[in-house]
C-alpha cells in the first residue's frame, strides 16, 4: 500500500513537472542577460596576430552568428585594445608617435 501511494505521487509530480517544465527551468536557471560595453571606435588601433603585436585599424564592428563581438570579421577575443594597455605593452609605433 505504501509503495503504491508513493508511485502515484511520483507519477502525478512528473506529470505536473512536464506541463510546467519551461516555468521550472526559468526559475532554476534564469536567463543571463549580459551587455558588453567597450570603448572602441572606427579608426582605433587593436593588436592582433599570433603574438598580439600586429597593429590592426578597426574598420567594422559587429556581432557574429554566435553573438560574439567581432572586429573586421575576426573575434574580438583574439585581439588586444591598444589604448587600454599599459605603456610598456603598446606597440613600438604607438610609443614613438606618443613621444612626439
Amino acid at each position: 500500500m505504501r509503495y503504491v501511494i508513493r508511485i502515484n505521487i511520483i507519477l502525478i509530480f512528473n506529470a505536473y513537472m512536464a506541463s510546467n517544465l519551461d516555468t521550472l527551468l526559468e526559475y532554476l536557471f534564469p536567463t543571463l542577460k549580459e551587455k558588453i560595453v567597450l570603448d572602441i571606435n572606427i579608426g582605433d588601433i587593436v593588436l592582433g596576430g599570433k603574438f598580439k603585436n600586429k597593429r590592426i585599424v578597426v574598420k567594422t564592428i559587429g556581432v557574429d552568428e554566435l553573438g560574439q563581438p567581432v572586429i573586421n570579421g575576426k573575434s574580438l577575443l583574439k585581439m588586444r585594445i591598444e589604448k587600454d594597455l599599459p605603456d610598456e605593452k603598446k606597440s613600438k609605433a604607438t610609443r614613438d608617435s606618443e613621444e612626439k
